[in-house]
């Protein structure tokens, strides 16, 4: 099988720290060939490159992003006619999916598109940017209708496609494979410690943690308004916050407005092999975005044996099992949050309980293998239309 895929970042080749390479390599040498045409970032050659027999990287020039879909074009369209192409598949609904649209009429190739946030009909996503989260909105319904088959992340997203009109029996729910077993392996006690005396906490004070970039839709200020709620309370308790707040000063604003001092820690951003890590010196994961694709940060918390206070929101339910696995509460809703939190740092040996139960749901629900086979078969089918 000969798969073109369309993606809109070159992480394939600039970077390896989220399995992005390690993955395409794996999809390749399952199908036996996959093209892969990406922007032309960061110096990247502009011939193909050739990463192993079944996996070459084709480079678009991207000015701007209008650009880019006319040099995608020609590229992949270069690559059709030298050799037979059984599918397209496209990595979002918008640029990669115009990109995808025009190829499918342009050669009659079958289209799979795929979705890995929450977009369509998404309040939190349109209020980003209202003019063109509003207009994508609309035009990206459009773009969906032209292809053959979809991808998505999450239940919500499948909800909002069945909505939409698409058949049921074309829409796939695969989140992306996550290879969770560096998270699995238990920290020492004396490495707990370590990292623990660099975040200035003793090792019986209840820690939560968060991880991730500081925008918008993570909804942090729900977040230190909860904490305020448990700080007061549970004093001893400590939440660390990992990511860049360089670009976020309304966050760290907030946090002084609300008085929480050193009971939040801001250790900056840490680099992605230490995550594992850092995930396992920690007691509860805490996450209380407006919405997500499918949080691979929870899949990860959840294979770290950590317990997850969350939001109940799309891309977020579904890897949380509440009362089970972690907790969830509504989107924004502080005090819920907080209560939550309480519950678990008030009583660790339940927080650990709950987070081995987690272990073993995200081994079942997210195993990378099952997942890297359903992708497999989606793009098989769609590839029969």
């Amino acid at each position: 099988m000969n798969v073109i895929s369309i993606g809109l970042a070159a992480g394939v080749l600039t970077s390896d720290t989220d399995d992005v390479r390690a993955r395409q390599l794996r999809y390749a040498q399952a199908i036996g060939s996959l093209r892969l045409v990406v922007p032309r970032e960061g110096g990247a050659p502009a011939g193909p490159i050739a990463l192993s027999e079944s996996l070459t990287i084709y480079t678009a020039p991207k000015p701007n992003w209008p650009l880019f879909v006319p040099n995608a074009v020609r590229v992949a369209g270069a690559i059709g006619r030298r050799e037979k192409v059984d599918l397209v598949t496209v990595q979002d609904p918008f640029v990669g999916g115009l990109i995808g649209a025009i190829l499918k009429r342009r050669f009659g190739w079958p289209l799979e598109i795929q979705s890995h946030s929450t977009f369509f009909d998404n309040p939190h996503w349109i209020a980003e940017r209202p003019m063109i989260h509003g207009a994508l909105n609309v035009a990206g319904k459009q773009v969906l209708r032209q292809a053959d088959g979809w991808r998505v992340s999450n239940r919500h997203q499948q909800e909002r496609y069945l909505a939409i009109g698409l058949p049921a029996e074309r829409i796939w729910r695969i989140p992306i494979p996550i290879d969770f077993g560096k998270f699995q392996k238990p920290l020492s006690a004396e490495e707990r410690q370590t990292i623990r005396a660099r975040w200035g906490v003793t090792d019986d004070a209840p820690v939560f943690l968060w991880v991730g970039r500081p925008v918008p839709f993570k909804n942090l200020p729900t977040l230190l308004r909860a904490a305020r709620i448990v700080f007061d309370r549970l004093p001893q308790t400590r939440l660390v916050l990992i990511g860049d707040f360089s670009r976020a000063p309304h966050i760290c604003a907030l946090a002084d407005s609300l008085k929480l001092g050193d009971n939040v820690i801001w250790p900056g951003p840490v680099p992605h092999a230490d995550i594992p890590a850092t995930f396992r010196a920690a007691d509860v994961y805490v996450l209380p975005s407006w919405y997500e694709g499918l949080a691979r940060v929870l899949v990860e918390a959840a294979a770290s044996e950590l317990p997850i206070v969350a939001a109940r929101s799309p891309g977020v339910w579904d890897a949380v099992v509440h009362g089970e696995t972690g907790f969830l509460s509504g989107p924004g809703e502080a005090t819920a949050l907080a209560e939550h939190m309480l519950a678990l740092a008030a009583d660790l040996p339940r927080a650990r309980v709950m987070g081995r139960r987690g272990a073993q749901f995200a081994a079942q629900e997210f195993d990378p293998q099952k997942l890297q086979a359903a992708i497999i078969r989606a793009w098989q089918t769609c590839a029969t239309r």
